[in-house]
């Protein structure tokens, strides 16, 4: 065999390796593709059956680019661009006795950083739970988070950290509202036993919507439904002053 033949032969191999090593590449980013898909396509069916025990609606991946608008008032839905919701669950749940709208689903949006030479976009995505409070938008403000804890969803209202006679309860969380007697009201001893307890999510509450965020990636059905009882636990325990203080408020 002379040595063209040979260099021919091994040109052939060395195409034939990269060829399957294409292949293969192309054959593993396929495979991840898919159990994406699917496993999208489960979580998506799973909240659907969620929706229909709650006796809740529920919109599946429409995507709602208005969503933003609807709730500016907070932060989390103002990031970045190309904002929209999806798995949109709306449906009734009890808010001390009444029965008031809430909403739950998915939000997605994309930051896009340039250095000058690059551009890079990256997505970001995380669950939220809603509850239209019945007292309306002239309530105070009020939110909480995890103490040190400089969280990138819940865009928390700016004011200055209120502290209580737990100092554990102080030293673990971050309470800010419009009105410290209102945030003395709601997060009363036994509030704050339980939440020591049973520690809360990231929450807020503005202009009369309660907002509850994932502080990571998106919840699972069942965070869903979590949230949802934690949220009717949270009313049950406001005391029964302060909601005749709000009923009056309101009118």
């Amino acid at each position: 065999m002379d040595l063209g033949r040979v260099e021919c032969l091994i040109a052939a191999m060395s195409e034939g390796v990269v060829f399957l090593l294409i292949f293969a590449v192309a054959a593993v980013i396929g495979l991840f593709a898919w159990l994406s898909w699917k496993q999208e396509k489960e979580r998506t069916e799973a909240m659907a059956v969620l929706a229909r025990r709650l006796k809740w609606t529920f919109s599946g991946q429409e995507k709602d680019r208005r969503f933003d608008g609807r709730y500016a008032q907070f932060g989390c839905f103002q990031r970045g661009h190309s904002r929209y919701a999806h798995n949109q669950m709306r449906g009734m749940i009890a808010c001390r006795g009444r029965e008031v709208e809430a909403e739950a689903g998915d939000f997605h949006y994309k930051i896009t950083r340039s250095n000058g030479k690059t551009t890079s976009t990256t997505t970001y995505r995380f669950s939220y739970f809603l509850v239209k409070l019945p007292w309306g938008a002239r309530m105070p403000s009020l939110a909480l988070r995890t103490e040190g804890f400089m969280d990138k969803l819940a865009g928390a209202i700016g004011f200055e950290d209120i502290d209580f006679e737990s100092a554990e309860f102080s030293r673990r969380y971050h309470v800010g509202s419009s009105d410290r007697k209102f945030a003395f009201a709601v997060l009363h001893p036994q509030m704050i036993d339980w939440m020591l307890n049973e520690p809360p999510p990231v929450f807020e509450v503005t202009r009369g919507v309660l907002l509850v965020v994932s502080a990571g990636d998106r919840w699972e059905p069942a965070g869903f439904q979590r949230s949802l009882g934690w949220a009717e636990a949270f009313f049950e325990r406001w005391p029964d002053y302060l909601v005749k203080d709000l009923d009056v408020r309101r009118v």
